[in-house]
């Protein structure tokens, strides 16, 4: 089903970059003008330069993309960035802190075959913002260069792993006792060990077995809708179609195994402004129909920590949402039995796989009608974040209003939406940690 390659990928020189780690960064719809300079300041190549940020999504300087692309450009003509001499997948690890301990996350780094979403070779899960594509499709057409990968997910088969056959674990098992071609520590601490892999036996059996399996998009499906629109452009401008081996056919992916321990999801916290204390309890009120509410004590850090425990649990039970309020006295938790009849508003001509989601249920009973109510653009009145306390801290310090605090969606339920063709609301998901743009870029030549 997918067409899964190696590719010559673009490097940072050993001698530019010892220490991978250090010119590392994030993508971009996660680095706020903070991350910026920090990163710019770590490393005079932190790519940080070339990826651009959420600022450029909203309007940045003009010309920032032919920046840019003129970085790239004296990088590569300085040998700061260099280009495999041979096709290759990239092996990478990230390690990283989580739950109290250490896990691993395993990624192959491949070159794969665009494909419209009717085609159901790779799945997206999660509805996409028009002005993050046309951010992405200006940086690609200047840089022509894949710079972020896309992050996705496959289904094993335990068959193949019970009878030792799965190529993905013959190609890890050759990276025992090999030192890495690239490592280092990035910003958030997360540790990163890359390898070229390029053996021929192992690489003709890698591309074989993703020949048989859909994959599912796990974050990035504003670069992938923005790499099939450049390919659309591409066409457009030829008069026709491309060759098969077309460069700008296929889109540089990390791939994890949807059983590999370090594939973790955090939830996604929406942030709501635009709205007062009056509006907030008036929408609690007619929240009463469809959830039970309980008002918790939310004044003190452990109080909101009990508070927290309490979502988390509820979310085991049932459904849950948290609430914060626009004066920090009350959490309000929302919860509602599993199996419970469907809220009026959330739409019966949808999977079950869909219907049941945490951040559909928030997002057809609590944030759509609020924007709704109040006039509200969902790309200027909402922001998102991983963690509930800086949600919190966000709604006291007076920059957001109303804090929507959801627990993790789990991958099995990422799986089924998008097998059934169903798309979650937008940052439905939080992939951790991001995969970081700099490992490896992919050049559309």
């Amino acid at each position: 089903m997918a067409d899964v390659r190696p590719f010559r990928g673009l490097r940072f020189a050993p001698s530019a970059a010892p220490d991978l780690g250090s010119v590392l960064a994030p993508p971009y719809d996660v680095i706020d003008a903070e991350d910026d300079a920090r990163l710019r300041e770590r490393h005079p190549y932190n790519v940080v330069r070339i990826e651009l940020t959420t600022a450029s999504v909203a309007g940045g300087p003009e010309g920032r993309y032919e920046d840019a692309a003129r970085t790239l450009h004296s990088w590569r003509e300085e040998g700061i960035l260099v280009c495999d001499e041979a096709p290759a997948y990239y092996l990478h690890e990230a390690t990283f802190s989580h739950a109290g301990g250490q896990a691993t996350r395993r990624e192959i780094v491949a070159a794969v075959g665009l494909e419209p979403w009717d085609r159901r070779v790779v799945l997206p899960h999660e509805r996409t913002y028009p002005r993050a594509k046309a951010d992405r499709l200006r940086l690609l057409a200047a840089t022509e260069t894949n710079l972020s990968p896309i992050l996705v997910f496959f289904q094993r088969d335990r068959a193949e792993i019970d009878n030792q056959s799965d190529a993905v674990d013959a190609a890890w098992a050759w990276t025992r006792n090999r030192t890495p071609d690239a490592s280092g520590t990035d910003a958030d601490g997360v540790g990163h060990r890359l390898w070229v892999f390029s053996d021929p036996d192992l690489v003709g059996g890698l591309r074989a077995y993703f020949a048989e399996r859909p994959l599912f998009i796990a974050d990035g499906h504003h670069r992938y809708e923005t790499a099939l629109n450049y390919l659309e452009d591409r066409r457009q401008q030829a008069g026709g179609d491309l060759p098969p081996d077309y460069a700008a056919r296929f889109v540089m992916m990390h791939l994890i195994a949807d059983d590999d321990p370090g594939l973790v999801i955090l939830p996604l916290h929406r942030l709501v402004s635009g709205l007062g204390t009056p509006e907030f309890w008036a929408l609690v009120d007619r929240l009463g129909s469809d959830f039970e509410v309980s008002l918790l004590d939310g004044k003190t850090a452990d109080d909101l920590d009990a508070a927290l425990a309490q979502l988390r649990t509820a979310g085991e039970r049932g459904q849950a949402v948290g609430l914060y309020p626009p004066e920090d006295s009350e959490f309000v938790l929302l919860t509602r039995p599993a199996g419970a009849a469907l809220p009026a508003a959330v739409p019966s001509d949808h999977d079950g796989s869909w219907q049941s989601l945490d951040v559909v249920l928030v997002d057809h009973t609590i944030v759509q009608p609020l924007l709704t109510e109040h006039g509200l653009h969902a790309e200027d009145a909402v922001s998102y974040t991983r963690d509930a306390h800086d949600a919190i801290q966000q709604v006291r310090s007076g920059v957001a209003d109303v804090a929507v605090l959801v627990n993790p969606t789990r991958v099995d339920q990422v799986a089924a939406v998008a097998l059934a063709g169903e798309r979650m609301p937008e940052k439905s998901t939080y992939f951790y940690p991001k995969a970081p743009t700099g490992l490896v870029f992919r050049p559309l030549e």
